[in-house]
């Protein structure tokens, strides 16, 4: 079995070529990478985050808590490290100058998204569970990636805020 490494020393592999990606294809093709690295089974974990309410460093650091909580009992597969480069080649400046064309320009992104970086790792069955958030009802992508999860057969578990909230 290979060993588990811990975050910051996957992140500090990965960061050149994140940084150096183009597309979201290609940070797609870089998180398929880092997913079949792991040891299986991989879980991952979904809530809101941008469109779900609440704010979104609020929202992340719940996710944050989430994943290192379960890490301790199963491989997680931490899509976070991937967003954040996605986002920056998204360009946010038409958010700021014209609030119509940005929203158009962000749903656009969200669907790009999907189709080149969460659906294949979905495809990909090395995806085996998903843990939601409460509140993930709330969350556009979070209800499409439960919807994707049933189809494709991924187990789906609920967390509740006493599972981690507490800790």
């Amino acid at each position: 079995m290979k060993k588990l490494r811990r975050r910051s020393e996957l992140v500090s592999d990965i960061i050149p070529e994140l940084l150096e990606a183009q597309s979201v294809e290609d940070i797609g093709a870089l998180a398929l990478r880092v997913l079949k690295s792991l040891p299986p089974p991989v879980a991952m974990v979904c809530g809101p985050l941008t469109t779900g309410g609440g704010e979104f460093e609020a929202n992340r650091r719940k996710i944050r808590k989430a994943i290192s909580l379960l890490r301790h009992q199963e491989t997680i597969f931490d899509q976070l490290i991937f967003l954040g480069r996605s986002d920056r080649l998204h360009d946010v400046r038409w958010r700021l100058k014209l609030p119509f064309i940005g929203r158009y320009f962000a749903r656009q992104h969200r669907l790009a998204m999907r189709e080149a970086f969460h659906l294949p790792l979905l495809r990909s069955r090395l995806i085996k569970e998903i843990f939601f958030l409460p509140g993930w009802e709330s969350s556009e992508g979070s209800r499409w990636y439960h919807d994707r999860a049933k189809e494709l057969g991924i187990r789906v578990q609920y967390l509740k805020e006493e599972d981690f909230s507490a800790r």
